[in-house]
């Protein structure tokens, strides 16, 4: 047998292989499976594992590998089965929400990590103790429906606002669960103090503003009452307002004009480099589009982008200005000057090579190898 070293670019179907790591590839040890088969088995097919690490004979993976079932457990059917589910902890959320629509039945194992969204999950409690409550029957058409309705009050808030909602309310149920009382439902007098104690330990009236929210929100999808609407704890929250702090100096934005982005251009306007153009290309963009957020060009894919005669349409799918996800076009004008962001992206897309028809991100990190510059393999923003 011999060998012969062939150059990465025309080895590109291997290279991207080796380069693929699974981050979430994770077990227990067999001796835990077997002490729960006994217990709540037999388990008849593991949803998340793959031909080298399964505990049953029927699985789910992520790729196509020998043996498996099928791939992608969510679009799988659960019931009927006796499942085994050891998710990667990003998909916990997602499968206890599986498991509560579809009502079938499994094990599923868990890190302890106490800070994780799925850990606090104790909506569907709240929610089911109201219906049973309100005289619907466990086979009444009603009480099938609560589950989906846990999902639309989780879902009433953008990502990023239950994600701050979320970390203020876990803040307050870390201190005052110390001190031995509830955080859910909690007392007004509480709150007011929590908020008395964050003024002294320096804070401004932004962490007592999140706060209040987070408690706020974190008993509205429980269908609690608000215990935020009290005297005392709205007087604390002014207080925090006229309570003195150090005055931020905020800094001038460096776009003020077009002067530094034209030199900006005329500096590099031979680089053939992907790195340097890539970040061209993003400013002049943002710029061009009035002042785009990053996460919004960061969350470009090459197919939310159409390159027309003289001018480029970018479709943001998501956007802090568009609450309601109705989609948002934004035109973007050819221009005549070095600083052209028509001209720069039809630059930065025959030096990233993408291929027509692509739902990979626009903008993904770049990695270097020798004198080679190249977008990473992997869909991942920028």
């Amino acid at each position: 047998m011999s060998c012969d070293w062939i150059p990465r670019e025309s080895n590109t179907k291997a290279d991207k292989l080796s380069r693929q790591s699974d981050c979430d590839d994770w077990g227990i040890q067999s001796w835990v499976f077997e002490y729960l088969n006994d217990l709540w088995g037999i388990f008849t097919c593991d949803r998340f594992a793959c031909d080298y690490n399964t505990k049953c004979k029927m699985f789910n993976s992520k790729f196509y590998c020998k043996g498996t079932s099928g791939i992608d457990a969510f679009k799988q059917n659960w019931t009927n089965e006796n499942n085994w589910l050891v998710p990667p902890p990003s998909l916990i959320t997602k499968v206890i929400n599986k498991l509560t629509v579809e009502r079938c039945e499994g094990t599923l194992v868990v890190p302890e990590w106490r800070s994780a969204p799925y850990w606090c999950l104790k909506i569907n409690e709240h929610v089911e103790a109201a219906v049973l409550e309100s005289g619907v029957t466990t086979d009444s058409p009603l009480y099938q429906l609560y589950p989906k309705m846990c999902k639309l009050l989780l879902g009433s808030r953008s990502d990023n606002t239950i994600k701050s909602y979320f970390y203020a309310f876990r803040r307050w149920e870390q201190y005052i669960t110390k001190l031995g009382f509830a955080a859910l439902p909690a007392q007004p007098i509480h709150i007011a103090l929590y908020f008395t104690h964050l003024l002294d330990q320096g804070s401004t009236f932004h962490p007592i503003d999140n706060a209040k929210y987070g408690i706020k929100w974190a008993h509205e999808i429980n269908g609690l009452t608000d215990p935020t609407e009290n005297s005392f704890v709205s007087s604390i929250q002014e207080a925090a307002k006229r309570t003195a702090y150090k005055t931020v100096t905020k800094k001038e934005p460096v776009t003020t004009s077009t002067d530094m982005l034209i030199q900006l251009c005329e500096k590099y306007s031979d680089s053939e480099d992907l790195l340097i153009v890539r970040d061209l290309t993003m400013t002049l963009l943002g710029f061009a589009g009035f002042f785009l957020r990053y996460d919004e060009l960061s969350s470009l894919l090459f197919s939310n982008v159409k390159v027309k005669d003289d001018f480029l349409v970018l479709y943001l799918n998501k956007s802090k200005t568009d609450q309601y996800r109705q989609g948002n076009e934004v035109l973007i004008s050819k221009g005549f000057s070095v600083a052209c962001p028509f001209n720069m992206y039809l630059k930065y897309v025959r030096l990233a090579g993408f291929v027509e028809g692509s739902e990979m991100f626009l903008f993904r990190p770049v990695f270097r190898s020798g004198n080679t510059c190249k977008l990473i393999y992997k869909n991942k923003k920028a």
